[in-house]
């Protein structure tokens, strides 16, 4: 018996090929390449530092979180593309590397506008599409976006700005019902 339980758990875990439903990979395809999307993140990934590590061991970090992993779930954040502008939400966690901002209450990364860039590649390979956004808000600040979406619609973006820590999130996109 213990044989049997060990070759099939060793045969389910050596598969190596990607089933993707091609239907499903196309519509994803399609909903990032004309929108409009929203992305929603279900967890943020800050560089871990020692104001992280130190943040976490006050346990002043939300429900089921540690210095590498905040849970978001329940949390407001989104990326939203509709025509050509592009409205950003992201709670931010990690390390500013210049002065902050006068009356900024809630340091989250956040714009309303047009894009500087905004670059769509879809990597048949992968069967993934790769999005490219950068886009400076009111006070200045640089930011560039890199998410992969994948075909079944999972989310990887990582954000890299001039002022502080690049912070990755993780989560979905789906078809964004304008108000």
């Amino acid at each position: 018996m213990y044989l049997f339980i060990l070759s099939l758990w060793l045969l389910g875990s050596c598969q190596s090929i990607k089933h993707v439903d091609p239907q499903q990979a196309a519509a994803t395809k399609a909903l990032v390449a004309e929108g409009p999307f929203e992305m929603v993140f279900s967890r943020a990934h800050p560089l871990t530092t020692k104001e992280m590590t130190q943040l976490s061991a006050t346990n002043l970090l939300p429900v089921e979180s540690r210095s590498g992993m905040i849970n978001m779930v329940g949390m407001a954040n989104y990326v939203r593309k509709y025509g050509d502008s592009l409205s950003v939400f992201l709670p931010y966690y990690g390390t500013r590397q210049m002065s902050g901002r006068y009356n900024d209450s809630n340091g989250a990364i956040a714009f309303e506008g047009i894009p500087k860039t905004y670059d769509v590649m879809y990597d048949d390979a992968q069967q993934e599409t790769n999005v490219k956004i950068s886009f400076k808000d009111l006070e200045g600040e640089q930011y560039q976006v890199w998410a992969t979406v994948q075909a079944n619609g999972q989310v990887h973006a990582r954000v890299n700005s001039s002022q502080r820590t690049s912070i990755s999130y993780t989560g979905e996109v789906s078809k964004f019902k304008q108000q």
